[in-house]
């Protein structure tokens, strides 16, 4: 049985203008209320002791404490005392709880005994042990008693048909210790979090890279950004999760900013023709640069806040002198003779290329240069209207990729680039040492050479014979 809980509304009016005006309404944990569930022991072979709980000393003394702190209890202490004030409180609900203390003790020694040999012992007899505690309710009345009755039955049991490790039973104690001192509590406002978050999200620029993020996201709040790694339950059937303080947050956005301008690779971008308008770009770029300047002064950004907005601007000023330094470059690219066409071409569903060549001379040193590139399955000439090159892909390239490869090849080809071979006079520097090695490999080349007559009988002494 899960647990039922009640929500006490005291101020419905407030409540209603929160839901129509804040992201998350908070609702004070004192107005929540569970008289708790019946657990059971999860094991089939489980059998209570004979004449349980009156079976031993030891659980017959868990009844009697019990008993005697359920006669004081509600005046037992101060915070107990505020359950008269409640509506729904009435003793008589918890009269059976000196047997539910010893029952959830007894079944959960039974679940220990049984899971300790598993490979998620721990994650399985910490997840009974809350489903225990939390069976006793909002407030939790009772839980304390059958911890501290656990926690000594750990410290102290030398069990005859178990064996409890020394290093298991340290762990589980470890982990009832933090149950009974969890440390300070961080009260963590989840609208506070969301406008942290639509604060990051409008200080991005409004760049076509951006658009689809910003629309997805305005107004809401990933919660995989708010939340640590969430833990489910199996007995209770629920799901757990720390939530981030805002500082945390900001150290995740700072982080995804990095990422976010990281992945834009605006040189890809360009060849690819998805920044279409450099010029209109440029103009976008400086408008945003002034956008995020002016917010800085006028927005109040925390000091880590800051350091995402700081990001920002140096990316948007690298951008800017990117595309400033590459407008004459461009210019002068665009101004000059173009040398060759590609265009890409399908018959019966299967692509192909067609390269056009400006000098037609050398049409079959090009088929040739393109035939070998390891991308080319086959470059053939072809008479049509004007000669051109249909070419083929190897079978493990796509069209694009042979395209890429041409394209470099043939830019550096057809305008004498690196392809040509380039000499310089740097004998002179040479050491004597280096110059007569040089000539020693020679002699000995050629030496070699001798030895194979195909490659000599053409030759006399003066030179080719014809």
């Amino acid at each position: 049985m899960h647990c039922k809980y009640n929500i006490d509304i005291t101020d419905s009016v407030k409540f209603v203008k929160d839901l129509k005006t804040k992201p998350f309404v908070e609702i004070d944990g004192e107005h929540i209320w569970s008289l708790g569930y019946d657990t059971k022991p999860f094991d089939d072979e489980y059998e209570p002791p004979e004449n349980f709980p009156n079976c031993c000393g030891y659980h017959k003394s868990i009844v009697e404490h019990t008993q005697e702190w359920l006669i004081k209890f509600p005046d037992c202490c101060a915070s107990h005392k505020k359950l008269k004030t409640k509506y729904w409180f009435n003793k008589e609900n918890y009269k059976l709880l000196p047997i539910k203390v010893v029952n959830e003790l007894s079944y959960t020694e039974n679940f220990i005994a049984r899971n300790l040999d598993s490979d998620l012992w721990y994650k399985n007899i910490t997840d009974y042990i809350e489903y225990s505690i939390e069976s006793f309710g909002v407030p939790n009345i009772g839980g304390d008693r059958y911890l501290a009755n656990l926690e000594h039955w750990l410290k102290n049991t030398e069990p005859t048909d178990f064996e409890l490790p020394e290093n298991k039973r340290e762990k589980l104690l470890e982990f009832i210790e933090k149950l009974n001192n969890p440390g300070k509590k961080v009260n963590t406002d989840l609208n506070i979090l969301h406008t942290t978050f639509q604060k990051w999200l409008k200080t991005f620029p409004d760049l076509p890279f951006f658009k689809k993020l910003k629309e997805q996201l305005k107004g809401k709040m990933p919660f995989n950004l708010l939340l640590y790694e969430p833990n489910h339950n199996r007995f209770t059937g629920l799901t757990k999760a720390k939530i981030r303080t805002q500082s945390e947050l900001i150290e995740i956005l700072i982080n995804s900013t990095k990422n976010l301008l990281g992945a834009i690779d605006t040189p890809k971008l360009l060849s690819n023709g998805l920044i279409s308008d450099k010029v209109k770009y440029q103009i976008d770029l400086l408008n945003e640069q002034h956008k995020v300047r002016q917010n800085q002064l006028l927005v109040d950004y925390s000091d880590n806040e800051v350091k995402y907005v700081k990001i920002i601007k140096k990316w948007l000023k690298n951008e800017k002198s990117f595309l400033s330094e590459l407008q004459p470059l461009i210019k002068n690219y665009n101004s000059m003779p173009k040398l060759f066409i590609t265009e890409k071409r399908e018959a019966f569903e299967k692509p192909y290329l067609k390269v056009f060549l400006r000098d037609k001379s050398k049409i079959e040193e090009t088929a040739s240069l393109i035939s070998s590139l390891q991308s080319v399955k086959k470059a053939n000439i072809t008479e049509n209207a004007e000669k051109d090159i249909t070419v083929y892909p190897a079978k493990t390239y796509t069209v694009d990729e042979m395209i890429t490869e041409i394209e470099i090849a043939l830019d550096s080809f057809l305008t004498g680039g690196t392809l040509d071979p380039v000499f310089e006079d740097k004998i002179s520097s040479l050491s004597e040492k280096g110059y007569e090695d040089i000539l020693t490999y020679i002699r000995n080349y050629g030496k070699n050479l001798e030895k194979f007559k195909s490659l000599y009988d053409k030759f006399d002494e003066e030179g080719v014979t014809s």
